[in-house]
């Protein structure tokens, strides 16, 4: 039972819980949510991060965490982080329903119609008709 006592004082604990403890101080209120520290091996703070997207973004605060570490943990032999990608860890629901696509249908008569109106306006006969389907989905799409 004596261990608890290491993590609950956290002036007195290990460097480990002294780091869990002061994960917000360390990393910030905006950071805090997407690392999550996992364990230290052989001087390296393993953190996990949700997608590669954070990982990279990471990289940039590297610097700025052992820094904080130092400053709350004391020297706690932590040298180096190592961002590893866990979404597991950070309960990220993802939806396995896809949005339906909405098909939108044009006739070739209203492909024709538009495609007359734009050449009336000095549309080229080659462009026009590309030009028409595209504001017939446009327009259909919007309703």
């Amino acid at each position: 039972m004596k261990n608890i006592s290491k993590i609950i004082d956290c002036e007195t604990g290990d460097s480990f819980s002294k780091i869990i403890m002061n994960w917000t101080k360390i990393t910030g209120n905006s950071n805090r949510d997407i690392m999550m520290p996992l364990k230290i091996s052989n001087g390296t703070l393993v953190i996990a991060v949700p997608n590669g997207m954070v990982s990279k973004a990471a990289v940039r605060f590297k610097k700025k965490i052992l820094e904080n570490i130092l400053n709350i943990a004391g020297s706690s032999g932590i040298n180096d982080l190592k961002f590893v990608i866990d979404p597991k860890s950070f309960n990220i629901k993802r939806s396995e329903e896809k949005p339906e696509k909405k098909i939108i249908e044009i006739s070739p008569e209203e492909t024709a119609q538009k495609k007359k109106q734009l050449e009336e306006m000095g549309i080229s006969p080659e462009l026009s008709e590309t030009f028409a389907k595209i504001e017939l989905l446009w327009e259909k799409k919007n309703r």
